[in-house]
C-alpha cells in the first residue's frame, strides 16, 4: 500500500492511499480520515459508498465530514466507486448508468474479470483496513444514491458484520426502475433471481428477521428529482411496514438529490452510528 496523500485536518490526519485490489485485479485508490484519538486507542471505521457521479473526494473536500468523526473519533474509509484502469474494460460512452460499480459482483463478459466491488466493500477492504490501521472490528456502513444502495444491500445480507447502515437517497428497488435495471442488465444478464441479490426491498422482503437488530437510518428529499419514481423509497417503507422494520426513514422537505443535501444531515448519520459502534 502507497501514501499519496497527507494532509492535517481538525487535528486528525485526511490521507489518500493506492494498493492492489485483488479481488478487482486492478490498482485502486481510497481516502481516510484518522481522527485525532487513534493515535492513543483504537477506533472504529464508517465505510462511506459515494454516488455513481460524485468521487470520493466529494465527501472529504465538501460534505465536512471530518469536523465531526475528529470529535466522535471515528474513522471513515471512503473507497472509489469503480475498478480503474489500462486493463478495465470501457464502459458504453451512453451508460451515464454504468459509471461506478453499482456495488455487486458482475457475471456478465467483460465486467466479470473486475467489477466485483461488492466482495472489495465486504471483505477486501476492510481486511486492509484493519491490517494497516489502529482500528476497533467494529464498522459501519453509510452512501449516498448508488452508494447507498451499496451500502444498504451490503448490510442486510451480512447484519452480523456491521453496526449499523445508513444512507441519503439511496436507490431502494433497483429491480424495478428502468434507470436501473440497465445496470443490472449489463453487469448481471437477463432478469433472473441475481437481480434481486442486490435489490434492499426485495432482500428485506426475503429474510426481515435478519435486520431486526440492525439500526437503519434514511434521508430522502422530497425535491429531489429521482423520487418518488425512480429511487424507490416508498416501496422500502411499505416493505418496512408490512414485517416491522424498525428503520427510520426521513423525508426531508425541500431538499434535493446533492451534496448540499448530505452535508446538512451528515451530522445526525455520523452521530446515529456513534451511538451503534459504542
Amino acid at each position: 500500500m502507497t501514501l499519496l496523500k497527507d494532509q492535517a485536518c481538525f487535528g486528525g490526519r485526511q490521507q489518500t492511499y493506492s494498493h492492489h485490489a485483488h479481488t478487482l485485479s486492478c490498482d485502486m485508490q481510497f481516502a481516510v480520515f484518522l481522527p485525532p484519538k487513534i493515535q492513543l486507542s483504537p477506533a472504529p471505521v464508517i465505510y462511506w459508498l459515494t454516488a455513481s457521479i460524485n468521487p470520493r473526494i466529494s465527501l472529504a473536500a465538501q460534505a465536512g465530514i471530518q469536523r465531526i468523526a475528529a470529535d466522535l473519533g471515528i474513522v471513515i474509509v471512503m473507497p472509489d466507486n469503480r475498478p480503474r484502469g489500462a486493463q478495465v474494460p470501457d464502459l458504453p460512452e451512453d451508460s451515464l448508468d454504468l459509471e461506478a460499480g453499482f456495488y455487486l459482483n458482475a457475471t456478465q463478459s467483460p465486467w466479470s474479470s473486475h467489477y466485483k466491488m461488492y466482495d472489495y466493500i465486504h471483505q477486501e477492504l476492510p481486511t486492509l483496513i484493519k491490517d494497516y490501521f489502529n482500528v476497533t472490528g467494529k464498522q459501519s456502513l453509510m452512501g449516498h444514491a448508488m452508494g447507498g444502495h451499496g451500502a444498504l444491500t451490503i448490510a442486510i445480507k451480512h447484519p452480523s458484520d456491521y453496526c449499523s447502515v445508513s444512507a441519503f437517497a439511496p436507490m431502494c428497488h433497483p429491480s424495478k426502475h428502468p434507470w436501473c435495471q440497465k445496470v443490472l442488465s449489463q453487469f448481471l444478464g437477463s432478469r433472473d433471481i441475481a437481480w434481486l441479490n442486490y435489490d434492499a426491498v426485495e432482500l428485506l422482503k426475503n429474510n426481515p428477521a435478519s435486520v431486526h437488530k440492525l439500526p437503519i437510518l434514511i434521508d430522502q428529499g422530497d425535491q429531489d428529482a429521482l423520487y418518488p419514481l425512480q429511487l424507490g423509497t416508498d416501496a422500502l417503507i411499505n416493505v418496512c411496514k408490512q414485517f416491522d422494520i424498525k428503520a427510520q426513514i426521513n423525508i426531508q422537505t425541500g431538499y434535493d438529490h446533492s451534496l448540499y443535501f448530505v452535508a446538512s444531515f451528515i451530522e445526525s448519520h455520523l452521530r446515529f452510528h456513534y451511538a451503534a459502534l459504542n
